[in-house]
């Protein structure tokens, strides 16, 4: 399939990481500056400096309940989809009506009916459109979901198919859980939707676009490391469960697997131009560039997209992937591998060619 545009949308309400640590502090730890030094050395060790978050950081503070947070998800995560996929479908010149199949995911609130409905009733998408709801993928989804629009329009050559990502990862924040874990996630998540607009290769703008082509994609299951990432459900809501050890299940398997991934196109690491690589974190940046031999520079769009907006789970590696399109010069022939890993614990990899 042929990858003709990305759109991105963001909430207005944007704070810097001094705002946020200030908050937090005050909230959690009142006129104890030794904590408040712990929150600043957390958040700066996520090298991240500002985030939009889908209500006023106040809203958050007030310590919102589960029915709270989603009902805001249903209303902001519609808005912000709908402004993503407009975008994305201007700037592939096509309109709602020529969709034929829409991929939502999502890993960080719950609707039913799920989002992508809510969608084709804003945008004025057919009747017969196909809608695949993906929930529970994660930081995964962004390059998993890319991968079954890959699927669909393999057998659907002439086909439009898009794939819509929003995560509202602020909605999960615990109030009163002061761990580790929900610390790190409030200073190193953010909020953002992405549409991807891909086309079969038979499609008729297929033979005048200069866009990308997906010409491999592969899942990766890591059995029995559940325990790395996902979700604890309760009556409190979303609570994150982070191990510590991503960066080291990266370190240990990457390079083998994407040799390995390669190898079956015939193919080898140095004949790789682009990564298109989800942030996940500074730790996980780096294990990758270890893993791969990269070098700061190769991921450089990956650390500005955490940098300026922090990890947006599955959304971030499409908003790398439109900066990526936009922002660095290809030749025909030039190869990209896009990779993204997250619950179960998972890695999807998708093979590119300019």
């Amino acid at each position: 399939m042929y990858i003709l545009s990305v759109g991105t949308s963001v909430p207005e309400n944007k704070y810097s990481q001094d705002t946020i640590v200030s908050a937090l502090s005050e909230k959690w730890a009142p006129g104890d500056a030794t904590q408040k030094k712990k929150f600043e050395r957390i958040a700066n060790s996520t090298t991240v400096a500002s985030r939009n978050l889908a209500l006023p950081l106040e809203s958050y503070l007030s310590g919102m309940d589960f029915s709270a947070q989603s009902k805001a998800f249903k209303s902001e995560a519609l808005k912000l989809a709908v402004q993503s996929t407009q975008r994305a479908l201007d700037e592939a010149g096509l309109s709602p009506e020529e969709v034929d199949m829409i991929a939502f995911t999502t890993v960080t609130g719950i609707s039913v009916p799920t989002i992508d409905a809510l969608i084709c009733n804003a945008m004025n998408f057919r009747p017969d459109v196909k809608r695949i709801p993906l929930f529970g993928l994660g930081c995964v989804a962004g390059a998993a979901g890319t991968s079954r629009l890959h699927d669909y329009l393999e057998g659907h050559k002439t086909g439009v198919a898009i794939l819509v990502s929003v995560e509202l990862c602020s909605l999960t924040f615990q109030m009163n859980d002061p761990s580790p874990s929900n610390l790190i996630g409030s200073l190193l998540f953010g909020d953002g939707a992405s549409t991807l607009v891909a086309i079969g290769n038979e499609h008729p703008l297929s033979k005048k676009t200069k866009a990308p082509k997906t010409i491999g994609i592969r899942s990766r299951f890591f059995k029995d490391s559940e325990h790395i990432m996902g979700w604890d459900f309760g009556s409190h809501g979303f609570r994150l469960v982070l191990d510590p050890n991503v960066a080291g299940i990266i370190k240990e398997h990457l390079r083998d697997e994407i040799s390995s991934f390669l190898s079956d196109h015939k193919l080898k690491l140095e004949d790789v131009n682009t990564w298109v690589s989800h942030p996940g974190g500074p730790k996980v940046l780096l294990a990758i560039e270890e893993s791969l031999s990269l070098s700061n520079k190769e991921l450089a769009l990956s650390w500005n997209q955490l940098r300026d907006y922090g990890n947006l789970s599955s959304s971030s590696v499409l908003f790398i992937l439109k900066d990526t399109m936009e922002n660095r010069a290809h030749k025909p022939g030039d190869v990209g591998v896009m990779i993204a890993m997250g619950p179960g614990f998972c890695a999807e990899e998708v093979l590119l060619q300019w």
